[in-house]
């Protein structure tokens, strides 16, 4: 029989120990005797308690903890990855990984592969799918294992879920080029806008030049802002002498104050 157990040690310690016993029989097979083989397995219990206490300080994580062969097939699986994905430890351990996710990657796997084996470690987005059918997006994170003889054996990959930041992201994009393309519309309507004030300006302008009669325009506070072209022939104003008060010059100085007062007037009242 074979079996672990611990002993007290004289000094009063305790030690793990592995023990196999064995009957010790003659030539003739008869048992005369028991042999105890007693090893101390210390070590290898404190060094399995450490692996156990780090394996539940991994199931704390939020994140989707996993260890795979270099075949994919997982070996361990955390409540992270049980929380995100939806399968269990006994469903997951034994599946191969870019088979039970369908996973999409960013970049031929080759390359990723060749890189982890250069680096030791790779980084990126993955698309996976969960058991329920939901596709999500990782932040992806691989760590190459070694064995003693400095050969890559596994591979831990530690995934967070993305995929609420990526629709923001991608919503955010959607709005800024409708928002874009809003405004290239808008410019584009008030270019063509402006083209077709500027050509109507210049119809008028060229309409009111034409004409044997004085033709001007002037804003709301009674100050004139155009003359056609006559007005500049008859009185012998520019148009900067004549824009504002400047209609009045050419009056004769017995008249300049009645017209004056009539166009306040006028601009006042609306009344002739």
């Amino acid at each position: 029989d074979h079996f672990e157990t611990v002993r007290v040690r004289k000094g009063g310690g305790h030690v793990d120990v592995s023990e196999t016993i064995s009957p010790v029989c003659d030539a003739a097979g008869a048992v005369f005797g028991i042999s105890t083989i007693v090893r101390d397995i210390t070590a290898r219990k404190q060094m399995e308690d450490a692996l156990r206490r780090q394996a539940s300080l991994i199931d704390l994580t939020p994140d989707a903890f996993t260890i795979r062969h270099l075949d994919g097939t997982f070996t361990y699986w955390n409540r992270g990855a049980e929380a995100l994905y939806g399968w269990s430890k006994d469903e997951a351990v034994g599946q191969r990984s870019h088979s039970l996710f369908q996973t999409r990657f960013p970049q031929d796997l080759k390359e990723i592969d060749e890189q982890l084996r250069r680096t030791g470690s790779w980084s990126g987005e993955l698309i996976h799918r969960t058991k329920d059918g939901r596709t999500i997006v990782v932040q992806s994170k691989w760590l190459a294992q070694y064995d003693a003889h400095g050969e890559m054996a596994e591979v831990l990959e530690s995934n967070s879920d993305i995929t609420a930041r990526k629709q923001a992201e991608q919503q955010l994009r959607e709005l800024n080029q409708e928002l874009e393309d809003r405004v290239h519309q808008r410019t584009a309507e008030l270019e063509a806008a402006l083209a077709d004030r500027l050509q109507s300006e210049q119809r008028f302008v060229t309409l009111a030049n034409f004409v044997p009669q004085f033709v001007w325009m002037c804003a709301p506070d009674g100050l004139n802002v155009y003359f056609n072209q006559r007005w500049v022939e008859y009185t012998g104003l520019t148009l900067e002498e004549s824009y504002g008060k400047g209609w009045n010059t050419p009056f004769h100085p017995d008249d300049k104050k009645a017209a004056s007062d009539a166009w306040n007037h006028a601009t006042q009242t609306g009344e002739n």
